[in-house]
């Protein structure tokens, strides 16, 4: 991803298909006034 003038390369693994994965559950916590945390879960 790239935001303003800092790019991050990909580091994650990647499937040929969506069914490789299995289910995805995604989950939003508050982790204090005005941020957030997202968890993904991978089954």
């Amino acid at each position: 991803w790239e935001c303003a003038d800092i790019k991050m390369p990909c580091s994650g693994t990647h499937v040929r298909n969506t069914q490789e994965i299995g289910t995805i559950t995604l989950k939003r916590k508050n982790i204090g006034k005005g941020k957030e945390r997202i968890e993904i879960l991978l089954v």
